[in-house]
């Protein structure tokens, strides 16, 4: 069963650290992300990334030259049900727009403009910042999902 913040949401944006842990299994938040890939891979629902999160996800198997990890990072990202959108002049601006509202990093800025340039109905992270100050797209906060145990 999927959590029910999410239940209903057809077009997520999956930020860089959900990911990590659905990659590499990482306990309390795998589960989650496990149900909702699941999901995803079964067509209920779309997911959106931000191609800063693809650079984000590809450091540092790079970095240490884990093959492995790149192929298992391109497999998901080639996913039919997921899409990796680029940050073009539209998403620029909304990302310094939402920067300059809301004093995110850079990153974190360009991730957030790309799920609302996308119109995404949640996006899916674990960062505090982001899950105090962004109110423009429901964000839905794993440290949160997990202790309630939903």
């Amino acid at each position: 069963m999927i959590h029910p913040l999410i239940a209903d949401a057809r077009l997520v944006c999956v930020d860089t650290n959900s990911l990590i842990y659905l990659h590499d299994a990482i306990d309390p938040y795998f589960p989650f992300m496990n149900r909702l890939f699941a999901s995803i891979e079964a067509g209920d629902r779309k997911a959106i990334v931000s191609v800063v999160t693809e650079t984000e996800l590809l450091v540092l198997p790079l970095r240490v030259g884990d093959r492995a990890k790149q192929d298992k990072i391109a497999a998901t990202l080639a996913h039919t049900n997921l899409h990796v959108m680029s940050a073009d002049r539209e998403v620029a601006r909304e990302a310094a727009r939402v920067r300059a509202a809301l004093n995110l990093k850079l990153p974190d800025a360009i991730i957030v403009a790309t799920a609302v340039v996308a119109r995404c109905d949640a996006l899916v992270g674990n960062d505090r910042t982001c899950a105090q100050r962004v109110r423009e797209i429901p964000y839905l906060y794993l440290d949160d999902i997990v202790r309630t145990g939903i």
